[in-house]
């Protein structure tokens, strides 16, 4: 007789727990974004449309939650039966849907906002090309480089191409959060001295990552998908790999 398959449970119950997270979040930028948007309008400057602003918050808010579904979920679902691939499984499906759920809540927001502007008849210019301004430089120091990949994932405007950058807007959130995950595991099973060496790890991914997409390289848009889903797919499976031998402390 086959074992009863517990991840899907504990894909809902990860998404709905940290969807309360989540909630605040999206709240908190929302309200932040609507005072920014006042004082652009008061003091007549331009202001980027809701999509970019939310960018970087959500990627760096995607990365800390991945932390912590090392420390928090992993022990409590392992201590109640749950096996680790169940619990590997579901975190893995909550993921991707807290990031289409950031991304489509992004999107949506956009759209209000066009629309209130139009009509309005608001005294509000979007302009995003500050997004820009995180652009790779070639005469970047390796440190500045360092820093841009870790704060800032690869971007494309909606504007260049709105299914491409929905895509990687998705794929930027997945990733941020597997590599939060990746860290906090390596700090759970090895302790803070070896831990701390998944901190370097997690730079170097993020690097590979931003060079995948932002290296300027005429890659087809397949093999750019491609290359993202054999990233992942490495990600994962070096996931699997600590949390299979993980010991869950009492």
């Amino acid at each position: 007789m086959n074992k009863r398959k517990h991840y899907p449970k504990v894909a809902i119950d990860m998404f709905f727990v940290q969807g309360d997270w989540t909630k605040w979040f999206l709240g908190i930028i929302t309200i932040v974004y609507v005072i920014q948007v006042f004082f652009a309008i008061k003091s007549g400057n331009s202001q980027d449309d809701f999509f970019v602003s939310s960018f970087v918050a959500s990627n760096i808010y995607m990365f800390v939650i991945g932390i912590i579904a090392a420390y928090v979920f992993l022990p409590f679902f392992v201590k109640n039966g749950v096996t680790r691939r169940d619990y590997f499984k579901g975190a893995f499906l909550a993921a991707i849907g807290l990031s289409l759920t950031i991304m489509v809540y992004s999107l949506i927001l956009t759209g209000l906002e066009r629309l209130i502007i139009n009509l309005g008849n608001l005294p509000l210019v979007i302009d995003n090309t500050s997004i820009e301004f995180f652009e790779k430089d070639e005469d970047m120091i390796l440190l500045g480089q360092i820093i841009k990949s870790i704060v800032v994932s690869p971007f494309i405007s909606l504007e260049s191409n709105w299914l491409i950058s929905l895509v990687l807007t998705c794929l930027n959130f997945i990733v941020s959060y597997l590599i939060g995950w990746l860290i906090g595991t390596g700090y759970y099973r090895y302790g803070w001295l070896i831990g701390f060496g998944f901190i370097g790890i997690a730079i170097v991914l993020m690097m590979l990552w931003d060079y995948l997409w932002g290296s300027g390289v005429d890659i087809p848009i397949f093999g750019l998908i491609l290359g993202s889903v054999v990233f992942i797919a490495i990600i994962l499976r070096t996931l699997y790999a600590l949390i299979n031998r993980v010991a869950i402390r009492l």
